[in-house]
């Protein structure tokens, strides 16, 4: 998840994000109850100051039926066993506390094992340098194209260190997250 504006203010959003989530998933909800009891949390105490974008990922590790829910988010990618990059979608939904009541639908997705589906926030994308034709995101695309096969422990760091923003040496102007998923016997890893 990402929640719009920095600071405080967005992280104290995301830490009562991460409650709700959190508390929710050992009560057992489904993926739908959720994401409909954040959204009202949100709604009901934060709105309209800040809203948060959301990729959901719920996964049957005995079926390895996977459905992903998008609320906003920038289109995770899926990293096929060759490595070649893919846009999943379409992936319909709006941000987390926009409105009162939240619609989502899961868009069912095939991992095969060794391919991977990699999540992150929109800054990652945002601030490539865009002095082409090419939209930020396929320059993305490219990007993670280029970069090595990793084992998963390795590749959200070696994707956030090498990121082309940080040759630069401007300061950051927004938050860097990739979290990946891959499958083996799936697991996850994260890096900020």
């Amino acid at each position: 998840g990402d929640v719009t504006g920095h600071g405080v203010p967005a992280a104290l959003v995301m830490a009562m994000s991460k409650a709700v989530v959190t508390s929710q998933g050992f009560s057992g909800a489904t993926a739908v109850k959720i994401l409909e009891t954040l959204n009202q949390v949100i709604f009901q105490t934060i709105r309209p100051q800040l809203l948060m974008t959301l990729g959901l990922l719920f996964i049957d590790t005995v079926s390895n039926e996977i459905q992903l829910f998008n609320c906003g988010h920038p289109y995770p990618k899926k990293v096929d066993a060759s490595g070649k990059v893919l846009e999943i979608t379409p992936l319909p939904g709006i941000p987390i506390g926009l409105w009162n009541k939240l619609k989502v639908n899961p868009t069912p997705v095939v991992l095969n094992p060794n391919e991977r589906i990699i999540f992150f926030t929109d800054g990652l994308a945002e601030s490539l340098d865009q002095d082409s034709s090419i939209s930020a995101y396929d320059l993305l695309d490219e990007y993670f194209q280029s970069r090595p096969s990793l084992p998963i422990e390795r590749s959200c760091g070696d994707i956030l260190e090498n990121h082309p923003f940080f040759k630069r040496g401007l300061p950051q102007p927004d938050d860097f997250t990739v979290v990946i998923v891959e499958r083996k016997s799936i697991r996850v890893h994260m890096g900020e």
